[in-house]
C-alpha cells in the first residue's frame, strides 16, 4: 500500500469514528434533553386541558386536504376509541399524528356531503405523539424509581 492509501484509509476509518462518536453523544446525552422537552410539552397540554374546559383533545390520524386557508383532517376524540371524525382547522398546518386541544362546533360539511364536520374555530395547542409517549414513559420511570425507595421491601423487577 501507498501512503497516499493509508491516508484515505485512516481518514474513512476517522470519518466512521466520529459517526459513531455522534450517535452516541446523542444517544447519551441529547436523548434524555429531547425526552425531558417532550414530556414537558405534554404535562403542558395537560395544563391547557384544565384551563380550558370547552376544549376538546383529538388526535389527527389522516390528513385529506392542505388548503392556504387550513387543513381538513380525520381526527379521533380523546375517550372515544375507533370514533372518527371529519374536522376542518381553519388556518392550521396539522400534520398526521399530533394531538390538539380544540375548540369548535360540528356543521354539515359540502364537499363530502358529510353531515358532521367539526369546524375548528381555536386551536389551543398542538403536540406531538411523541409528546404523550415520553410522558407516559416518565411517568412509568418516576413510579419505578418510588417503588424502588429504601423502604421498600419488594424485590427488584428486571
Amino acid at each position: 500500500m501507498t501512503s497516499k492509501n493509508n491516508r484515505s484509509v485512516a481518514g474513512g476509518l476517522g470519518y466512521l469514528l466520529g459517526m459513531a462518536a455522534g450517535a452516541l453523544f446523542r444517544k447519551i446525552v441529547r436523548r434524555p434533553q429531547r425526552e425531558a422537552a417532550l414530556a414537558a410539552s405534554w404535562e403542558a397540554m395537560r395544563v391547557s386541558i384544565r384551563q380550558n374546559p370547552s376544549a376538546r383533545l383529538c388526535f389527527v390520524t389522516q390528513v385529506h386536504q392542505r388548503a392556504t386557508t387550513g387543513t381538513k383532517a380525520f381526527v379521533r376524540w380523546s375517550g372515544k376509541p375507533g370514533n372518527r371524525h371529519d374536522a376542518w382547522f381553519r388556518g392550521s398546518r396539522l400534520s398526521v399524528g399530533t394531538y390538539a386541544l380544540v375548540e369548535g362546533f360540528y356543521r354539515y360539511g359540502p364537499h363530502r356531503h358529510e353531515p358532521q364536520l367539526f369546524d375548528v374555530t381555536r386551536v389551543v395547542r398542538v403536540v406531538p405523539e411523541s409528546a404523550y409517549k415520553a410522558w407516559q414513559r416518565r411517568r412509568q420511570h418516576l413510579a419505578e424509581q418510588r417503588l424502588a425507595s429504601p423502604g421498600d421491601t419488594r424485590p427488584p423487577t428486571r
